[in-house]
């Protein structure tokens, strides 16, 4: 299977570039888990490439002209904004009867299959398998004692999922120093405060100090121990461009996986008018919290622009279906009943894998090098949120 240089593969690290890509490496696969790579090849080519633009995840991708898509044809919605889905209310009307089906449900007659590229046209469907691994075993993180110096940290710690709550915190709002862990929060929210300098104390015996800047509506939490700033920059790094999850935690239970989002989003999100919304800067996090949620049921949209400084910010949104699964599962309710939903709704789950539109094809000339990379098992990889094969 051939890869352009710049096509993005979505490996347990996230994102990497075929040009990039390891032999150690594992990709996501039409098995919905990662998979092992048995050969990497480069040769030159000379042909078409495409770039192709898709909706929900808002990607823009290159493939070379020999790549087959998962996916399939599509039939216009009515409202001619989106495709034909199952859960679309306007397939629906109320009559003096009842309820009664109000368009001929041609999502019905779609039939996926393996497609060339050349086939491949704006309002397509793609589909994307969701990633289902979880690992039973207990996680426990070792502390390196030798930069303890009151000897007050355990040497190890159990994974739970309190403590991912308090990763989670951390992720949205905590920066390190050389000997000290630092969470800011607003002033008013005292339940989240007191949930971290909870937490700090049970799993690592710490006693965190909170201040309340008078020039500032902040509450600052300080933990001081360099040995609980090294651990915590070697789990999830520091910088809110470079933090990350590790990749252990995309194989937690959905338990693990609801508090680290709890967390997050108690910190960096909020209710806007027609969903629910976060923001950050890291790519990683980016992309790991969009696995990890597509596997416990929750498919966010992800918005992207540039900061001023010249980032990119990536705004993950959940709304529609998608919100009410959210409130479900993690109580936190939208303050506004009958609202407006502008997005996530371009798309369907089917319980086993996601579909969602192509935008855009643009087919132009290359010449350069391919990277040809074998599956394992003869498994079809991900390419950028895309199910592809050879």
């Amino acid at each position: 299977m051939s890869f352009h240089p710049d096509s993005r593969l979505i490996t347990e690290s996230g994102f990497i570039l075929a040009k990039n890509i390891q032999k150690e490496d594992r990709i996501l696969t039409d098995k919905g888990r990662f998979c092992g790579i048995s050969n990497i090849s480069e040769r030159d080519y000379v042909g078409n490439v495409v770039e192709v633009s898709t909706g929900h995840f808002n990607e823009k991708f290159i493939v070379t002209d020999d790549t087959h898509f998962f996916g399939c044809k599509s039939f216009s919605c009515r409202d001619h904004r989106t495709f034909c889905r199952p859960s679309c209310k306007r397939q629906y009307k109320k009559t003096d009867k009842g309820i009664t089906y109000n368009c001929k449900r041609n999502y019905r007659d779609y039939s996926f299959s393996y497609r060339p590229v050349s086939d491949i046209l704006p309002g397509d469907i793609f589909s994307l398998p969701v990633f289902r691994e979880v690992n039973d075993t207990i996680v426990e993180l070792t502390i390196d004692k030798s930069k303890d110096r009151l000897n007050r940290l355990p040497n190890k710690v159990c994974v739970t999922p309190e403590l991912m709550r308090f990763f989670g915190y951390y992720l949205a709002e905590g920066c390190l120093s050389k000997n000290k862990v630092i969470f800011t929060f607003h002033r008013e929210e005292c339940e989240f405060v007191s949930d971290v300098v909870d937490l700090c104390k049970k799993y690592f015996g710490l006693k965190a100090v909170v201040s309340y800047p008078a020039e500032k509506n902040t509450s600052v939490i300080q933990i001081h121990s360099m040995g609980m700033s090294i651990f915590i920059d070697s789990i999830f790094g520091h910088y809110s461009k470079y933090k990350m999850i590790p990749n252990w935690c995309m194989y937690l239970k959905e338990s693990f996986i609801l508090e680290l989002f709890r967390g997050w989003a108690c910190g960096d999100g909020g209710f806007k008018n027609d969903c629910f919304a976060i923001t950050t800067i890291s790519p990683d996090m980016a992309f790991k919290m969009n696995i990890i949620l597509m596997k416990i049921g929750i498919f966010p949209y992800t918005d992207l622009d540039k900061t001023t400084v010249g980032n990119t910010a990536y705004h993950i949104k959940i709304a529609g279906h998608q919100l009410k699964t959210f409130e479900s599962k993690l109580g936190m309710n939208h303050p506004v009943k009958n609202r407006g939903v502008k997005v996530n709704k371009y798309s369907y789950f089917d319980g086993d894998s996601l579909w969602y539109p192509v935008k855009s094809v643009n087919r132009v000339s290359y010449k350069g090098k391919v990277y040809d990379i074998d599956m394992e098992n003869d498994e079809n990889p991900v390419v950028s949120f895309s199910l592809v094969r050879g």
